[in-house]
């Protein structure tokens, strides 16, 4: 019996303001038991319990086991500029997948009240800064349903740490919003595990759009011209994520689809 532990690895600040206007894959660590597997075959054995061999490297540890360094691709969900991802735990890919989904609609939560405080501070109309803050209460709903599942797959997700900032420039907002909101959400909306977060999700990008809306004459030129930039990056990265196939039990298991349909979705948003 291959005996598996599962522990994400802490990241430091992550959000929009990374060089493609994502945060690089989620990464974690397993330490595989490879004593029942066939001679000369642990790295595709090991990868397997992971994702596809491409997405994965296996290295020996210790004697009669393999260090695994597998990525969690193609999520959806707004994140704040200043979020630090933190420690989960768990004990199978399935709860990775969960708890690790269950901490970013937990970070979408500060995501939305600071976009509601910086829309406030710049006179944005007072319906898109409501519909802001109960975005964040569904974000709540939501972490509190993702968190529940980990742990029925044994897993624990890590807190969350949002580093304090004072209101930005439109700017700053604007590419925030184009990255997380018109592509990250958009495409969240679309692969959804639970109906009821779907619908929530697709609200919460019909605000992203109605907030691009309204900053975008508010730019110059060129400021235009750098958010549509970070918009793109984005999107390409998201297809490039995408392609990569997740582990067979997490699709299976949850429902998500395969790396061509995933791909294809990821280019309509």
């Amino acid at each position: 019996m291959k005996r598996l532990v599962v522990i994400a690895l802490p990241l430091t600040a992550c959000g929009p303001s990374s060089p493609v206007g994502t945060c690089p894959p989620t990464q974690s660590t397993l330490y595989v038991d490879t004593r029942s597997f066939d001679d000369g075959g642990y790295q595709e054995q090991a990868c397997a319990s992971c994702v596809q061999t491409e997405g994965c490297t296996a290295t020996p540890f210790d004697l009669g086991v393999a260090e695994v360094i597998c990525q969690f691709h193609c999520r959806g969900g707004r994140r704040p500029d200043e979020w630090v991802r933190a420690e989960g735990r768990a004990h199978e890919v399935v709860g990775a997948w969960l708890a690790e989904a269950a901490q970013l609609e937990a970070a979408s939560v500060p995501a939305f009240e600071i976009l509601g405080d910086e829309l406030r501070a710049h006179d944005a109309p007072p319906a898109l800064v409501a519909r802001a803050l109960a975005s964040a209460d569904d974000e709540r709903r939501h972490a509190r349903v993702m968190a529940s599942l980990a742990r029925a797959h044994g897993a624990t997700p890590g807190p969350v740490r949002v580093v304090v900032r004072e209101p930005r420039a439109l700017e700053a907002i604007a590419r925030e919003n184009a990255v997380e909101g018109l592509v990250r959400e958009a495409y969240g909306a679309r692969v959804a595990i639970d109906p009821a977060i779907g619908a929530d999700e697709q609200r919460h990008a019909e605000l992203a759009a109605d907030v691009h809306a309204w900053i975008r004459p508010r730019l110059p030129y060129a400021a235009r011209r750098r958010v549509d930039e970070a918009r793109d990056a984005a999107r390409a990265a998201l297809v490039a994520e995408c392609a990569v196939e997740l582990p067979r039990a997490v699709r299976a298991t949850l429902g998500l689809p395969d790396a061509t349909r995933a791909v294809e979705l990821a280019r309509l948003v």
